[in-house]
C-alpha cells in the first residue's frame, strides 16, 4: 500500500481520537472513511438544502399535564430531500455541530418559528400558543443572540413572550457568566426562558439563584432516580411554580415522536403545571 494512503488513514484515525475523551489509541477501520465521505456529503448539500426548503420546521405539541390542553409547541428540524428521503436528525445534527455549522440550522429554525408565530397572531386558538426553540453552546460563540432574537421579533412583529428560548444546562457549564448575563437581557426584553435537561446533579441548584428562568425542563434521569428510591421529585426550584417535563430524546432537536417518559413520571408531576409531548408534525398548526 502506498505511503500516502497509509498517512491519510493515520491522519483520519488521529482526527477521530481527538473527539474522544480518553488519551488512548485508535485503529483505523473502513467505516471511518465511509463516515468521512458521509460528513462531506452532508456539509456540501446543507446550504443548498436550506435554500430549497428541504430543512423543515416540525412541531411537537406541549400539553398541560393537568387539563391536557395544548399550550404550545417545541420546534424540531427535519431534513426531507426533494426525492422524499429523510436524513435523520441524529445523522446531520452531530455533523453540523462538529463542523461549526449548527448555528445556521438554529437560525433557520428560529426564523421559521417566528414566521409561523406571525401567521398565528390573529387566530383565536393558535394566537395564544408559544413555540420553544433551542439555543446551543455553539450559538453563543457564533452569534450575538440578543441582537438576533430582538431583530427577529421586531421584523415579524410578534410578542417576544410567545417565543420560548430553550437553553441546555451545558451552556451554563461552558460559559456561565455570559449565559447568565444573556438570559437576564433576553428576559428583560420579554422572552420566555426555559432551562432544558435540568438536574444533572445537585450542583445544578447552585446557579438557579442567579438565573431568572420561567421554565425548568427536568431530565428523565432525575425522575428515574427518584422513582428507584421511591421518593417524590422535590426541589426548591420546582416549588417556584416552574413547569417541568420528562424527556426521552434522540438528540436535542430530533426528539422522539412519542410521549415523554413513562406514565408514572407524568403522574408524579401532576402537582406542577407540567408539559407532555405528542406526535411531531410539520409546522403549520397543531
Amino acid at each position: 500500500m502506498p505511503i500516502s494512503v497509509l498517512c491519510d488513514r493515520a491522519f483520519l484515525a488521529a482526527s477521530v481520537l481527538k473527539t474522544q475523551e480518553s488519551n488512548g489509541f485508535v485503529w483505523y477501520s473502513d467505516h471511518m472513511m465511509s463516515d468521512k465521505i458521509r460528513d462531506r456529503a452532508v456539509l456540501s448539500r446543507f446550504s443548498d438544502a436550506l435554500g430549497r426548503g428541504e430543512v423543515q420546521l416540525y412541531l411537537q405539541a406541549q400539553v398541560g399535564a393537568g387539563d391536557r390542553h395544548v399550550i404550545g409547541a417545541e420546534a424540531l428540524s427535519r431534513w426531507v430531500c426533494e426525492d422524499g428521503r429523510v436524513i435523520p436528525p441524529a445523522v446531520f445534527i452531530p455533523i453540523l455541530e462538529e463542523h461549526g455549522k449548527i448555528w445556521q440550522l438554529d437560525y433557520h429554525i428560529w426564523e421559521m418559528a417566528c414566521r409561523l408565530l406571525k401567521s398565528w397572531k390573529d387566530d383565536p386558538v393558535f394566537g395564544s400558543y408559544r413555540i420553544s426553540v433551542n439555543i446551543s453552546v455553539k450559538d453563543i460563540y457564533y452569534l450575538d443572540l440578543y441582537e438576533v432574537f430582538t431583530h427577529l421579533v421586531e421584523e415579524y412583529k410578534i410578542d417576544p413572550e410567545h417565543l420560548e428560548l430553550e437553553i441546555t444546562e451545558t451552556v451554563f457549564m461552558d460559559k456561565p457568566k455570559e449565559a447568565i448575563a444573556l438570559i437576564q437581557r433576553l428576559k428583560e426584553y420579554g422572552f420566555t426562558i426555559a432551562i432544558d435537561d435540568f438536574g444533572s446533579g445537585y450542583s445544578s441548584l447552585s446557579f438557579l439563584k442567579d438565573i431568572q428562568a420561567d421554565i425548568l425542563k427536568i431530565g428523565h434521569g432525575v425522575l428515574a432516580q427518584d422513582g428507584a428510591s421511591g421518593a417524590q421529585p422535590h426541589h426548591p426550584a420546582l416549588d417556584r411554580g416552574a413547569r417541568a417535563r420528562a424527556r426521552h430524546a434522540d438528540g436535542r432537536r430530533g426528539g422522539r415522536d412519542e410521549p415523554a417518559g413513562p406514565r408514572s413520571h407524568a403522574d408524579r408531576l401532576r402537582h406542577l403545571p407540567g408539559v407532555l409531548l405528542l406526535t411531531a408534525r410539520p409546522g403549520r398548526g397543531l
